[in-house]
């Protein structure tokens, strides 16, 4: 059985649905990235190699720059907003 998060309000309109349903999914990926990030920071104190230091610090400037970019934050935030209004909950489908 597979579990999706489903909109239970049909009150509301389709993207505040659609963007409540994908809420999940944009919460792992800002996870996934400030874990990388983390990662990145500690193995740039590990390191030996100037050239290494420098790709990690490249790295890092990257991350930094693709989260900023992309906002990631923000689009998280109002995903959340929009699973509760939307009132998102888990659904099991069989296959």
């Amino acid at each position: 059985m597979t579990t999706m998060h489903v909109s239970h309000n049909f009150a509301c309109d389709r993207q505040i649905r659609e963007l409540g349903e994908d809420y999940l999914e944009l919460k792992l990926v800002a996870r996934t990235m400030r874990l990388l990030q983390l990662r990145v920071s500690r193995a740039r104190l590990r390191v030996d190699s100037p050239r290494a230091k420098e790709t990690l610090f490249e790295l890092d400037l990257l991350l930094q720059d693709a989260r900023d970019d992309s906002s990631i934050a923000a689009s998280e935030s109002l995903a959340k907003d929009a699973a509760v209004e939307a009132m998102v909950g888990p659904v099991r489908v069989s296959p």
